[in-house]
């Protein structure tokens, strides 16, 4: 199995794009309450709100596991397998299983 390497300009632009998405935020965010109306603003920092946790409780995993499996195919990876899921139910059975067993 060959192993990732990770470079340094991976890991500067790793820093940069983060660094890019606070530092805009910090610099559009005096801009937006000086040009908005406070009831313009609140309504759209609900309004993202809503829309942000929605989208976060509909992703169900599926963008973790596509940005994992474009990793695994940019980093010379030929296959893609399923090694060792379990269902959930399976899962909280061997778990309670194992909890009794302390006891």
């Amino acid at each position: 199995m060959e192993s990732i390497s990770v470079w340094q300009k991976d890991l500067f632009w790793t820093y940069a794009v983060v660094f890019l998405q606070v530092g805009s935020n910090v610099i559009l965010l005096p801009f937006i309450l000086r040009t908005f109306p406070q009831e313009i603003v609140g309504i759209w920092a609900i309004f993202s709100t809503i829309v942000g946790s929605t989208t976060e409780l509909l992703d169900f995993g599926f963008n973790t596991s596509f940005t994992r499996s474009v990793f695994y195919i940019f980093s010379g990876a030929k296959t893609l397998k399923k090694n060792r899921i379990l269902s959930c139910r399976k899962y909280f059975r061997n778990r309670l299983q194992s909890f009794e067993g302390t006891n």
